[in-house]
């Protein structure tokens, strides 16, 4: 489709978009000098009767002389042209540099009610326009409102879904169903569509802005109203004026009847608002800011602060019990950390004074409490830093009391001495007890007495001194000999409990000085063979008759789902290899296994080109959902709420699993879709094709990221990181690549398989890449330095499916001879 020339002069430089009613093509206009940029929108109609196609062409030709009545507006696109080529209808409109409005409007991130008023307002007055020429819209969601680069100002987009309408609507027939499920009202979806059904649009698309909702999230508040089926039950989840809250419920009446009915009556109701500036809820939103601003990690306030945020209290007119609410539920959790690290700070000091060093048993305790408080080990660190010195032991200080006794020095002068002080004042008051007449203090003999005295005191100020050193020193190497202990005892732990990269890693920091040295070492070799699966337990299991297409592990990681090219899908016990269930599905090949992530539910995709869902608690299947060629890759979205597929013929859809509505139709592969992954929150997919490319898409605003070439034969297998910043891919080039999700940059190959890669996963934690391939191995990698780890032969079959369980440290592997193979490291 890229450079192909459309009525001989609009030549495609990208696919914008794709969907099931059409396409948007970003293309340059040959016959205009400086060939200057435009979009292209391919309206698909699928007309085959003659007859048909001709009264569909009358219509294209009214819709369009409606676009170019309503591009005389500033705000909405100009249609520069239309046409037909090949019984097909193509629309050209202006190309406008901007920003969708899905960029501005973010899950998590709500918008204050000045900026929602405005944009509204904004919407408002360009429906005013398209609704006195008799139009509906129809498809008012935030992807179709773009920002204009050049002013700032809002833009609809996305006319190919008018109706021209008289104003006398009761006589008109139902239409079409168009339109984004989300933003519809009741009666748009039973396809009979009124003026004011773009109202009820906007005013959902002011609910998501004001709330931060995701767009899938918009169907809770319709369907969890209390006490009236239909109406949205929302301000309790936003920061909203009650005057402007009111207006948005106005928009969004179910009852069209009840709605308003026209843009001009809601711009004047808007308009009619108190300065929105002023509202008791943005005085609220400022103040909170200010709290947040002010306040410190240990939830306090500093006097100047204090002094600041009361000036603001007076100036806006709060009350002293909203202001201390507001800043008890900012500060709170900040003074609950405080409080927490003060209790584990207590009980440190109380646990040195009673002993030191800590004894193993002690240490545990400590360990314990820090994790029932909820103390990071960062601060964990600091707070020992604090307070935790090397005190005399309770053994070295009867020893000093025994040398003291043999000296013969009272306890004020072993104070003394070791304080390393002499004051002038004792000196004195030895003088003054040995002569009280202190004249006589001139003579040599008193002198010499005197200076005897202080040498004596020196030379056994000197001794202490020398032997308290020594003493500090023996108990510092017994101290470190006891950490070292402690450390090797903690590697150990870290060993037996399967925590092999932490084992690691305290070896690697092992001192090369210990005299323990040698065991650390040989503990680290132990972690290091063990994670690199190196002592790997192999267990297969006979579980089907035909090539093992798929494997998956349900959610508590004890079950595995085998799809298989002898017709079944099996439920079995992970460690036993019991079949626990034998679902039969529509009698064809099983390509894609998937559950659900409340693990309620499995899915698999078949030859015969149907989804098929099954209920694991009542063991029913839901009715199919039904392609158009075999579903090679399936993968049910993280909220549950959707099921992606990659089918035969190229196409990607994303279906709603309730209702089996398609929300998402991506044809531009263009041969087989042989894997789709979600990212972690669900909002984008990424998809690998026959065609060697890759397709990073924000399916719920209908965007294609990223395309790119990723290798140079078929890409058989993705995968994506758990921190959703890469993508792993395998291809038939024999090559795994990594890529940045964000960028659609090679951040680095991976080569050794002699084979085409035909499985990648990548572990839960993150560190690591397994992969199988047509040359019979399966190889593990560090995913963070590409490094080959192990190469696994057992058993020698190819392996058609590979996927981690939960913790790490099993593989599963589905292969080409029937068997399910588990390594268990």
């Amino acid at each position: 489709m890229i450079d192909q020339l459309l009525d001989g002069r609009y030549q495609i430089l990208e696919i914008i978009r794709s969907g099931e009613f059409g396409s948007t093509y970003l293309a340059k206009d040959t016959r205009r000098p400086g060939e200057p940029i435009c979009f292209v929108k391919h309206l698909r109609f699928l007309v085959e009767d003659p007859q048909l196609f001709k009264n569909t062409y009358r219509r294209f030709q009214q819709e369009a002389e409606v676009l170019e009545k309503l591009s005389h507006h500033d705000q909405i696109p100009q249609l520069l042209a239309y046409f037909e080529q090949n019984q097909e209808f193509y629309l050209v409109e202006s190309y406008i540099n901007g920003q969708s409005l899905a960029q501005e409007i973010l899950p998590g991130q709500p918008l204050s009610e000045n900026s929602v008023i405005a944009i509204v307002s904004e919407v408002l007055e360009i429906l005013n326009f398209v609704h006195d020429q008799g139009v509906i819209h129809r498809d008012i969601k935030p992807s179709n409102l773009l920002r204009r680069d050049a002013d700032q100002k809002i833009m609809l987009l996305d006319f190919g879904a008018v109706k021209e309408i008289g104003f006398h609507q009761n006589n008109n027939p139902p239409t079409a169903r168009i339109g984004t499920l989300e933003y519809m009202p009741i009666e748009q979806f039973e396809c009979n569509p009124r003026l004011n059904s773009d109202i009820y649009a906007l005013g959902m698309i002011a609910i998501q802005a004001l709330t931060g909702m995701a767009a899938y999230e918009l169907r809770k508040i319709r369907e969890n109203h209390p006490t009236n089926a239909g109406e949205l039950f929302w301000r309790d989840l936003a920061i909203v004026s009650p005057e402007f809250a009111e207006i948005i419920d106005r928009m969004v009446k179910p009852d069209y009847r009840e709605r308003y009915q026209s843009s001009e009556v809601v711009l004047a109701d808007i308009n009619n608002l108190s300065n929105p500036s002023q509202t008791d809820a943005n005085k609220l939103e400022r103040y909170r800011e200010e709290v947040k601003r002010i306040g410190n990690y240990e939830g306090e306030i500093s006097v100047v602060g204090r002094q600041i945020l009361e000036e603001l209290r007076v100036s806006l007119q709060i009350s002293e019990p909203q202001a201390k609410a507001m800043e008890d539920e900012i500060l709170n959790p900040y003074r609950r950390d405080h409080q927490k690290g003060d209790r584990y700070q207590q009980a440190l000091t109380e646990a040195i004074i009673q002993q030191y060093p800590l004894a193993k048993k002690t240490r545990a305790e400590l360990d314990r409490l820090q994790k029932m408080l909820g103390i990071s080990d960062q601060d964990m660190a600091i707070i020992e830093a604090n307070i935790l010195q090397y005190p005399l032991t309770r053994e070295t200080r009867e020893e000093l009391r025994r040398l003291q006794q043999l000296l013969g020095l009272s306890d004020d002068h072993v104070a003394l001495i070791e304080a390393q002080i002499l004051p002038e004042s004792w000196l004195n008051q030895i003088l003054s007890k040995l002569n009280p007449d202190r004249d006589r203090l001139l003579s040599w003999r008193w002198g010499f007495v005197i200076s005897g005295i202080i040498i004596a005191i020196i030379g056994l100020g000197w001794g202490l001194y020398q032997y308290n050193n020594w003493i500090q020193s023996r108990a510092q190497a017994d101290i470190k000999e006891q950490l070292d202990t402690e450390k090797i005892d903690y590697i150990q732990s870290l060993l037996a409990a399967n925590n092999y990269q932490d084992c690691i890693t305290a070896a690697q920091t092992f001192p090369e000085s210990s005299p323990q040295y040698a065991v650390a070492q040989e503990l680290l070799s132990q972690c290091q063979d063990v994670i690199s699966w190196k002592q790997a337990k192999v267990n297969t299991f006979p579980i089907h008759t035909a090539a093992v297409q798929s494997v998956a592990v349900s959610p508590d990681g004890r079950i595995i789902a085998s799809g298989s090219r002898d017709n079944t899908t099996r439920l079995w016990h992970i460690e036993t290899g019991e079949v626990l269930q034998n679902f039969v599905g529509n009698s064809s090949a099983i390509l894609s296994v998937d559950f659900s992530n409340d693990g309620l539910s499995l899915a698999a995709g078949t030859q015969l080109s149907q989804v098929i869902e099954w209920n694991l608690e009542t063991i029913e299947w839901y009715p199919p959902l039904v392609g158009g060629s075999p579903i090679e890759a399936i993968q049910i979205s993280p909220d549950n709420r959707a099921i992606a597929t990659g089918s035969a013929d190229g196409n990607v859809r994303v279906w709603n699993r309730r209702t089996g509505l398609i929300l998402y139709n991506n044809n531009q592969h263009s041969t087989i879709v042989y894997s789709v992954a979600f990212t972690p929150n669900g909002r984008w997919l990424v998809t690998g094709s026959g065609d060697g490319n890759i397709h990073i898409i924000d399916w719920q605003i209908d965007q294609l990221r990223h395309r790119f070439p990723a290798h140079t034969g078929e890409v058989r297998s993705l995968a994506i990181t758990p921190d959703a910043l890469q993508i792993i891919s395998g291809g038939t080039d024999n090559n795994i690549k990594i890529w940045n999700l964000r960028t659609a940059e090679e951040v680095i190959t991976l080569t050794g398989h002699r084979g085409a890669v035909l499985s990648v996963a990548v572990s839960p934690d993150g560190t690591q890449i397994a992969s199988s391939s047509r040359d019979r191995t399966v190889k593990i990698w560090n995913l963070k330095t590409g490094e080959l780890l192990n190469t696994l032969t057992n058993p020698q079959a190819v392996v058609n499916s590979l996927v981690f369980g939960i913790n790490s440290a099993t593989l599963i592997g589905g292969t080409q001879d029937g068997t399910v193979v588990v390594w268990q490291r």
